[in-house]
């Protein structure tokens, strides 16, 4: 990388394509039973439009965003991670006994130090 904005267009390019072959796998396999519930075999590959739309402007977004300001709050634990830990933790309801999230969760571990 010569200069300070510039960025991967081989990246880009294949997030491009697997996006879209994503979106035509899903069209492919939901278009039957979209215009049987819903009368439109193209239901489900609109809204697919739409949120592969909305990931490539925030791509397009977290491109100029300063990665500096991530690494700070990266060290701090996010919440919904905490939460998943704590409430859905799979250690409960395996045979009745409880493992600590922390000792199995190095991420959670890490975050906490």
């Amino acid at each position: 990388m010569k200069g300070k904005n510039r960025f991967d267009y081989i990246l880009l390019i294949v997030t491009l394509a697997l996006v879209g072959i994503g979106i035509v796998m899903v069209y492919s396999s939901s278009a039957i039973m979209a215009g049987d519930r819903f009368g439109d075999p193209y239901f489900f590959l609109k809204k697919q439009i739409l949120y592969a739309g909305i990931g490539f402007v925030l791509m397009i977004l977290m491109m100029f965003f300063p990665y500096e300001v991530l690494k700070r709050l990266a060290s701090y634990p996010h919440p919904l991670h905490l939460f998943l830990d704590r409430c859905l933790d799979p250690g409960h309801w395996i045979s009745g006994g409880r493992i600590d999230a922390l000792a199995q969760d190095p991420i959670l571990l890490l975050s906490t130090l």
